[in-house]
């Protein structure tokens, strides 16, 4: 679920770039701190989260650090901002600074194969050359790896550097630069190339080259004999949970940190960005590193800079630049603005604690209105053949004619009195034709009347042997899904229709995986029901061959394998690198 999360809290954390910018928007920084402190102040005596460390960087002059509520409630221990927290994938943008500094000493070219500094990587491509996969589509989530291989990743014997053998069982999700899909799996593998060509262990690489010389003396990994005043994690009802920490450390498990040190983190690279000289990184580097770098990437609807995501500022050429760290039980946030020497970082120890970031930011939406582009449309479209008078070719006709499959829900295109007719949320469309691809939808109601939707068009694309339908509505575009081959479902698969428990490894921690169901939609398509801690989970899913199913669409699971096999009569799914049972 974590992304799903991402999504949600970059469309919050836009607020909060809002609103931190500019100071002559805000007619008190002081008011604006007292704000943010009877804000989380009320939030925690209501009891929604336990302890929580925030901090406000306003130009050079302002710093505001605070801790709210407890470390350990029980201990009455309070949550200062020296409470070290598992950051989780907030620890991404340090590896990926890592990784830039490696290409500063000449050691490696991001842009060149993975294969290149990790010859043991291998994985199934369905025919795509693995030399595509740079270290960077790695560093912007555009390799097509997997998200994660859940086994054994919180064993306490396994290390990230085993992700390499795993993934030789597994496949490539999409072709690189197609579509951000977001992978754990994949910055466990920048960790293994940092430990490969420097010979250092990742943590001991972080250690001396960004801690050390920044003074982060509070900071660490789980293991460092140094790493104290860790806070206790808490559940929704304010009980500890503890938090168990995993193999992934390049991933965003394990790296510890406190509001004091990232102060030093952030203040660090505004300084630099703004052109300090000999310190962790040259200003150059880090200007890349907050400058967009997934143009190429088709399928990605945010900016995103190595290792950041980023937001830029309509009218000017600031950058906003944000990550943001879930374990469930703990929960940090960093954003900057590097040009405006401004930051803001949360730490909160309860799940959900991400939330706060709206509630903080709706604060400061009262006090600035600066507006930010964050959104970009996937595909732009030739409009230069349109023709009200458009007379489609039948064959054309028939190529749009099928299932167009995301991963959670379905569009029905089907041909009618040699019209095209969408099926949508229990709405039927006709689709008139203006060009080969654009179309003009009017809705049908009962009794055969018709409406005209003006500012919406329907078009179709081949995208990398994939037939897409896409939605304009004014300015904004969505992606409906790409045309997915329904195949008769045989009697293996028959066979294997029913409910699957989790045997062996298990997930650790808050939101576990007890059990799975797989079953024939209305639309002749397999949906798989996961049943989590949290809740339970529906996805589309497209038969491959007789011992393969993938994930349909292009978001959250998209394009992942569901492997098959026999444990004697037993059906076994593999799923995620977890193993299921049939029970019936």
């Amino acid at each position: 679920m974590k992304r799903t999360l991402i999504y949600l809290i970059i469309i919050n954390i836009v607020l909060i770039g809002q609103l931190v910018y500019g100071k002559e928007k805000i007619s008190s920084y002081s008011d604006l701190i007292e704000d943010c402190r009877a804000l989380i102040k009320h939030e925690i005596e209501q009891g929604k989260y336990v302890g929580v460390s925030a901090a406000l960087i306003l130009g050079d002059s302002i710093t505001w650090k605070e801790g709210f509520g407890y470390a350990d409630k029980d201990k009455k221990i309070p949550m200062t901002t020296q409470t070290n927290l598992s950051i989780g994938s907030a620890t991404k943008p340090f590896t990926a600074l890592a990784i830039m500094q490696m290409q500063e000493k000449g050691l490696i070219d991001i842009n060149k194969p993975l294969i290149d500094y990790l010859p043991q990587f291998s994985i199934k491509t369905r025919g795509i050359d693995i030399k595509e996969i740079t270290l960077k589509t790695i560093i912007n989530h555009s390799s097509g790896i997997p998200g994660d291989v859940i086994l054994n990743a919180w064993s306490g014997e396994s290390k990230y550097t085993d992700v390499v053998k795993y993934l030789k069982s597994e496949y490539l999700c999409y072709p690189p630069n197609m579509v951000h899909h977001y992978s754990n799996a994949g910055y466990d593998l920048l960790g293994h190339t940092i430990f490969t060509i420097t010979g250092q262990d990742y943590p001991e690489f972080i250690q001396k080259n960004i801690l050390e010389p920044l003074k982060m003396d509070q900071s660490g990994f789980i293991n460092s004999k140094s790493l104290q005043n860790v806070s206790m994690t808490y559940d929704l009802d304010g009980n500890y949970c503890k938090l168990i920490d995993g193999r992934d450390l390049p991933a965003g498990c394990g790296f510890y940190s406190n509001i004091d040190d990232l102060i030093k983190y952030a203040k660090e690279l505004i300084a630099i960005s703004n052109g300090k000289q000999g310190s962790i990184i040259k200003t150059e580097t880090l200007k890349k590193i907050f400058n967009v770098q997934n143009d190429e990437v088709i399928f990605d609807s945010h900016k995103r800079g190595l290792g950041w995501y980023l937001f830029l500022f309509k009218n000017n050429s600031n950058v906003f630049a944000f990550h943001e760290g879930s374990t469930h039980l703990s929960n940090a946030a960093i954003a900057i603005i590097p040009e405006k020497r401004m930051a803001a970082i949360l730490l909160i120890n309860t799940i959900g604690g991400l939330a706060l970031w709206n509630e903080v930011g709706s604060k400061w939406l009262k006090a600035c209105d600066i507006q930010l582009i964050y959104k970009r449309k996937y595909v732009h479209f030739n409009r230069n053949d349109i023709s009200e008078t458009y007379d489609i070719p039948d064959d054309s006709l028939k190529k749009h004619v099928g299932t167009y499959a995301q991963l959670r829900f379905t569009v029905q295109i089907k041909k009618e009195n040699e019209k095209l007719v969408l099926l949508r949320n229990n709405e039927h469309f006709l689709l008139k034709p203006i060009s080969k691809e654009a179309f003009v939808p009017y809705k049908l109601y009962d009794g055969d009347s018709l409406q005209i939707l003006p500012k919406q068009r329907y078009y179709f694309k081949d995208i990398n042997n994939y037939h897409f339908l896409f939605l304009e509505d004014g300015d904004e575009q969505y992606q409906l899904g790409y045309k997915v081959d329904v195949k008769e479902i045989n009697d293996i698969w028959k066979n294997r229709i029913g409910r699957y428990k989790i045997y062996g490894y298990q997930l650790k921690g808050w939101n576990k995986l007890s059990e799975a169901e797989l079953y024939v939609a209305d639309n002749n398509l397999l949906q798989l029901k996961l049943f989590y801690t949290e809740g339970q989970f529906v996805y589309n899913i497209l038969i491959n061959s007789d011992n393969e199913l993938i994930f349909c669409g292009i978001e959250g699971y998209g394009g992942e394998t569901l492997r098959f096999s026999k444990d004697g009569q037993k059906d076994i799914m593999i799923y995620s690198g977890l193993t299921l049972n049939k029970v019936n």
